[in-house]
């Protein structure tokens, strides 16, 4: 029989997660506290950036199952029929395995297929399989209403309340994790803004305006990884958290967006061009200091012409701009 004060009981501990990543380990712990099975596992559906056709699937890692910063140890979705299976009927799908069954529950949210539970258990128990559909429906809502509060409405990219939360929690795994050298472990922040995006909304309204925005951040999701955080923080100024690179890389990957940009031709605006601001991330840093860094290169790309990467480390070791104090005090010379 269903013991409903249990369930209740986890489904209150799963919603009191305050993201999408926080709500992922929940369920997961929740559906391993509840249910007997040999083996349960969560896999996120994630866009492979080295073949834009492709999805990866992607095992989210419960509490004592750590992988290395930045190794998405996943496969394509494709080489497994089970898998594609499930997500074009987006229902359950069952596989006899030796000495039991293998279930495969899609996971949903926002009217799409996120991820999928995986349990290898004895038999397709009826009273287990109720609990799972009730713990995913529960997530499906929960993850809803998450989404809709973390990211932004126009563009879907995270949003600007989210940003500090985010890079706390990152800076708080590198005092963690030592870099092994390779760039794994080390993180950058970019700032990019749209140049002279202002007369779009004067000259063509803000239709177009919202309408440019919408393609350019299609372009963003493009340009970068899965695992790069992109965060919408103003009107045309955008926010990229880059993993596991070096600064070094981190600019080269930003010039390549840059140029991508520049020759992209937009409708009924034609051309248009970006400055950015980058910044090495430390173990040492808040993300008020980052943030700080990054906006004083942004400001020196954009008062310097426009259209250019401009690293922070590089402009201190140019003598162009003084090292942030904590009190905020150096300015641009």
């Amino acid at each position: 029989m269903l013991d409903r004060r249990r369930l209740l009981q986890s489904v209150a501990r799963m919603v009191e997660k305050p993201d999408v990543r926080a709500l992922d380990l929940s369920l997961l712990a929740t559906v391993r506290e509840i249910i007997a099975a040999k083996s349960i596992s969560l896999y996120s559906l994630q866009d492979d950036n080295e073949a834009a056709t492709r999805k990866l699937l992607v095992p989210i890692k419960g509490d004592g199952e750590s992988v290395a910063a930045g190794t998405p140890e996943g496969f394509a979705l494709e080489a497994s029929s089970e898998f594609t299976e499930s997500l074009r009927t987006r229902e359950k799908t069952v596989i006899p395995i030796g000495g039991g069954v293998r279930i495969i529950h899609p996971i949903k949210a926002k009217g799409n297929v996120v991820g999928f539970l995986v349990l290898e258990c004895e038999k397709d128990d009826p009273h287990d399989q109720e609990i799972v559909s009730i713990l995913l429906a529960f997530y499906k809502n929960y993850a809803s209403l998450l989404h809709d509060s973390q990211r932004d409405e126009l563009t879907g990219l995270l949003n600007r309340k989210i940003f500090d939360e985010r890079a706390l929690q990152l800076i708080a795994s590198m005092r963690s994790i030592k870099p092994t050298g390779d760039g794994a472990g080390e993180y950058c922040l970019a700032l990019i803004d749209i140049d002279h995006f202002k007369t779009v909304n004067d000259q063509l309204g803000h239709l177009v305006g919202d309408e440019t925005l919408v393609l350019f951040v299609r372009d963003m999701v493009d340009a970068f990884r899965g695992a790069d955080l992109l965060f919408r923080i103003g009107g045309e100024e955008f926010a990229v958290i880059l993993r596991d690179v070096d600064l070094e890389r981190a600019i080269a990957v930003l010039e390549r967006f840059r140029h991508a940009i520049e020759e992209r031709d937009y409708p009924q605006l034609g051309r248009m061009t970006v400055s950015v601001g980058v910044s090495q991330i430390t173990s040492r840093d808040f993300p008020t200091n980052v943030l700080d860094r990054t906006d004083r290169a942004l400001y020196c790309a954009k008062q310097n012409g426009r259209n250019q990467v401009c690293a922070h480390e590089h402009l201190v070791a140019e003598g162009k701009l003084n090292v942030v104090q904590r009190d905020m005090d150096a300015e641009l010379f």
